[in-house]
Parts: C-alpha cells; structure tokens; sequence
C-alpha cells in the first residue's frame, strides 16, 4: 500500500521567489510508503519545534517540507507559567513564520481608526504625557518619529520591564492605523546596542501572543478609543 501525496507547485513557487506572473498549473505526485511518509512528518515536526525556538532552517525550505503534511494535524504539548497546552505545531509554524500581511512588517497586530494619522499621533502624545509610566525610561522624546511611510512610538512597559515598539501610518485622509510591532527588554545604557526585539505574532507561543495583544489594548488601544469619542 503506498500514500499518494499531491504537492502543488504553484504553491511551492510562491515561497521558493518565483514572479507572480511566472505560476503555473502543475502538479506533481509523488509515492511512498506509509511508514516513510510518518518518517517524514515526524523530522518535520523536529524541524519546525527546532525553528519556533532558534529560526535555524530557512523559511522556503520549511515551507516546503510543510506542504507534504499540510492536510495532518502534529500536535506538541507547551508548557507555561499558566500550565500545559497543547497545540497544532503545523498551524502554529504557519503563524508564525508566514505571517498574516504582506510587506514590510507581515507579523504586526493592527487597529484602525476613523481619525487621521496627525490627531492619531496627536492623542498618542497626550495619553504619554498624561501616563508618564507609559514613557521609555531616559528617553526625552515622546516619540522616536518618521521613517518612509511609518511614525515610530515607542511604549514602556514597567511590568516587564520592556520597550513597546509601534508605528501608525496613514490609511486615507480620515483613517489610520496603528500596528504594535515587537517587544525589546530596556536597558539604561542607552549606547548598548544588538538588543532583539521578539516580534508580536511571530515570536511568542500563541497564548502569550494572545495575552501581550489584550494587555496592549487595555494600556494603549482603549485610551485611544476613549479619546476619539
């Protein structure tokens, strides 16, 4: 008995960096044994746990090795400060390594706003003057500032003792967006450099993902909310 596993390869020129216009309509079919088959989901499942912990293996080759097992389910359990859960590492790779936006910044948790990015920014600073916990120790600025198409602010969180990196950009003249990037833990050496910032949605287990995005509404999402009424 042998397992049919179809691979189609539009799919797999679209991770590979193939032009857009260059997709084709071809598949490919290849068969092995049921117990290869099990083989390869097990080193894939080996892959990806080692990827969600060190990034090692490159993204085009996981994608890859991924579409053998897209239709499986390979369940790990994750242990917290919270206790157990178990999850879908194939779900949970595609998550985080794919991203759910394309561009610049595909792992960024977004809120729009009917207002324009000016008063958008305008009551960021008005909620950091009248929050001074939410300030970066050390920093003077209320906001890092522009860059291309996005205006940088940047968040203090006490609690975790971490920096909360952020940028809006304007949608149309009367919207626009906020999108909360990434966490890098401060320091008070303001010279040091090489800190990473662990990316919201890409970089945390999807219950602590879950968990930052509904802290950083309470603390910064809603004060917005309210100020627009």
């Amino acid at each position: 008995m042998t397992k049919i596993i179809t691979i189609s390869l539009t799919f797999l020129m679209c991770f590979t960096g193939f032009a857009q216009s260059e997709r084709a309509d071809y598949e490919i079919n290849i068969k092995i044994s049921p117990d290869d088959y099990e083989y390869i989901k097990a080193k894939i499942k080996e892959d990806v746990i080692n990827w969600c912990y060190q990034r090692d293996d490159k993204l085009d080759i996981l994608s890859m090795k991924l579409m053998l097992v897209r239709d499986t389910v390979v369940p790990i359990t994750i242990k917290t400060d919270t206790g157990d859960y178990e999850i879908d590492i194939i779900s949970e790779f595609q998550r985080r390594a794919i991203g759910g936006f394309a561009g610049s910044y595909p792992f960024v948790q977004s809120w729009k706003f009917d207002i324009s990015e000016e008063k958008l920014i305008e009551i960021i600073k008005e909620i950091k003057t009248e929050n001074p916990s939410l300030q970066v120790r050390g920093d003077t600025t209320l906001t890092p500032g522009r860059y291309s198409y996005w205006y940088f602010i940047d968040f203090f969180d006490k609690g975790n003792n971490e920096v909360i990196s952020t940028w809006t950009r304007k949608s149309t003249n009367s919207t626009s967006t906020l999108a909360l990037v990434g966490y890098f833990l401060h320091t008070n050496n303001p010279y040091e450099f090489g800190i990473e910032m662990k990316l919201i949605n890409r970089d945390f287990w999807k219950i602590e993902n879950d968990n930052r995005i509904t802290r950083f509404e309470t603390i910064i999402v809603n004060k917005i909310k309210e100020k627009i009424k």
